[in-house]
């Protein structure tokens, strides 16, 4: 699809749209989705599935949704630019969702819940701007940056609640719009890197808003393609209940900066999986009555002799 729109004015009994044949996002160029118009009446419930052109729910005759369908075929669920009207909803459903556009414009709800469910910013080649004067559920359960050129919170936007933020690539601007965990059960995990392929993982801007449960704050500095210095992403009060660190390439560094972490978990507070990690530039580490499961993870040992900045766990 290049170009045009594509009105659904009636919902079906299943999938309302579908595309998931072709050369995926790739061949859509352009074009819109249209859910509902002037004579679709009383509220529609549209189901979606596959790949989408940029996407418009209006609430022309009504506040319509529309929910991304949970069956896969050859395509994750992906699609352009999308415009939440006032009134309507964008469900992306229990599945991983890639946004490719340019453009989120959210003035009605946005909503990605579940233990499946993860919002991807995955546009490669160009800024992407998230805006508008709606709201988005809370919790989203993963919010993740793959958008290399990075994306911006519009400040005049609502916070978005997620449980897990994760800056696989590219940086996030007004990244103090963002409140991460939900209290109660939840966890308020922090990513940075990638499992796997090393990354150019980016950068909050600002300091984000913690609101920790029982599962507390876990932060992970994975594969990237460069050293890096803590920022934001470390909670003013310097205390998190475990973290991991696992990067491959020997060469690299994490400098620790604004002070020393205490690590709260009585089980494994901290993980030190690949290389010589090099953690640089505080005299210690505070690790809360958890030394002996420290000591115990690969990593740890190597630590302490390759840098005289981080002292032995005592006896």
């Amino acid at each position: 699809m290049t170009a045009g729109t594509i009105v659904v004015q009636l919902a079906a009994t299943a999938i309302d749209y579908r595309d998931q044949a072709g050369s995926g996002i790739t061949g859509v160029t352009g074009g819109t989705l249209q859910m509902g118009n002037a004579a679709s009446g009383a509220a529609k419930a549209f189901n979606l599935r596959g790949v989408l052109p940029n996407l418009v729910i209006t609430n022309t005759s009504a506040g319509h949704s529309a929910t991304m369908s949970t069956t896969l075929v050859n395509y994750n669920n992906i699609s352009r630019n999308i415009t939440i009207n006032s009134g309507t909803t964008f469900n992306a459903n229990n599945v991983v969702f890639l946004f490719n556009g340019t453009t989120l414009t959210n003035n009605g709800t946005l909503t990605h819940n579940g233990a499946s469910s993860n919002f991807v910013w995955f546009l490669t080649t160009a800024p992407v701007l998230y805006t508008g004067s709606g709201v988005v559920t809370a919790p989203m359960s993963n919010f993740e940056m793959d958008a290399d050129q990075g994306l911006t919170i519009d400040p005049a936007s609502s916070n978005i609640t997620a449980n897990a933020v994760r800056l696989v690539s590219g940086s996030i601007i007004n990244s103090n719009k963002l409140i991460i965990g939900n209290g109660g059960a939840t966890t308020s995990t922090v990513q940075i890197g990638n499992q796997t392929t090393p990354t150019a993982a980016g950068t909050f801007d600002s300091a984000p808003t913690f609101n920790p449960g029982t599962g507390g704050i876990t932060m992970s500095y994975l594969r990237t393609t460069t050293s890096r210095t803590t920022g934001p992403e470390v909670p003013s009060s310097r205390t998190i209940t475990t973290f991991t660190y696992d990067d491959n390439d020997i060469t690299h560094t994490l400098t620790l900066a604004g002070g020393d972490l205490t690590l709260s978990n009585t089980a494994t507070a901290l993980t030190m999986t690949n290389g010589p990690p090099g953690i640089q530039d505080r005299p210690r580490w505070l690790v809360e009555s958890v030394f002996p499961q420290a000591r115990s993870s690969r990593g740890f040992a190597s630590a302490c002799r390759s840098s005289n900045e981080i002292a032995d766990p005592p006896e």
